[in-house]
């Protein structure tokens, strides 16, 4: 009898001991809940020097031609480390671009200061300026200056070019059209030649809106280059001369 018992205290231990563990094993492991079983979005950690316009593009709108377009590019280094400006270059002549803050610490601001001289350009037109910096991530970084150059008399093309020879000039012409863009007629008056190896003839396509000027070269004109130029009178308040230069180089018979 006290074998039976104690067998079945035995059993009834083992069985205490089972179920005391499986509680004890839900109670570490517990119910499986989403703000366990979900991950944090990593944050982005920006090291070395970062580069960050303001706005890369400047849209000056329309401008009278010869007009100087000024503009200043904020930036700002977002990253952690110095950034260093190398280099600051414009696509022509006609940009200039400055940097008035060549190192720049994490977190502070620098400039860029860009110039654009319209006075050769009509239309729409864009002009670049690249910036080089340590910024691994992007080291040339681009600007641009755009918008529409306005010109109240159109002159196509800017000057007439001849090549002739000395002693047998072509009777070949150059043909300049004068295209008024303004509201107003414009009347062309006192057409003045500084060269005598030069003549024009101003022939009218369309009062106050197109003109042509017909340019030829007057024998002999011997060796050598020629330079000219040939002058309008105009009744536009904003252009009140037009001047055509003239080009005619003259090489000698061989």
């Amino acid at each position: 009898m006290k074998r039976v018992l104690w067998a079945g205290c035995a059993v009834g231990a083992c069985l205490a001991a089972s179920l005391g563990a499986l509680r004890l094993a839900a109670v570490e492991t517990g119910p499986s809940t989403s703000k366990e079983t979900s991950t944090p979005s990593a944050e982005i950690v920006l090291t070395g020097p970062k580069i960050q316009f303001d706005g890369p593009v400047y849209e000056f709108g329309k401008v009278l031609c010869g007009a100087v377009v000024k503009h200043d590019f904020p930036f700002r280094n977002i990253g952690d480390g110095p950034l260093v400006i190398n280099d600051v270059h414009s696509t022509c002549g006609c940009t200039s671009a400055t940097n008035t803050s060549k190192l720049v610490g994490p977190g502070k601001k620098g400039v860029i200061s860009v110039e654009f001289n319209t006075l050769h350009f009509s239309g729409p037109v864009t002009k670049a300026v690249t910036v080089k910096s340590n910024d691994t991530n992007q080291p040339i970084a681009e600007l641009q200056v755009k918008g529409t150059v306005w010109r109240p008399i159109d002159v196509t093309p800017a000057g007439a070019t001849f090549t002739s020879r000395a002693d047998s000039p072509s009777n070949e012409v150059r043909v300049v059209r004068i295209v008024n863009n303004q509201d107003k007629p414009l009347v062309l008056s006192a057409l003045q030649i500084n060269q005598k190896t030069i003549s024009a003839e101003l022939k009218t396509n369309e009062f106050g809106k197109e003109y042509e000027l017909v340019v030829k070269l007057v024998p002999p004109l011997g060796a050598g280059n020629v330079f000219g130029q040939i002058t309008l009178k105009t009744s536009s308040t904003e252009v009140p001369v037009v001047t055509v230069p003239v080009f005619a180089l003259a090489r000698a018979q061989k």
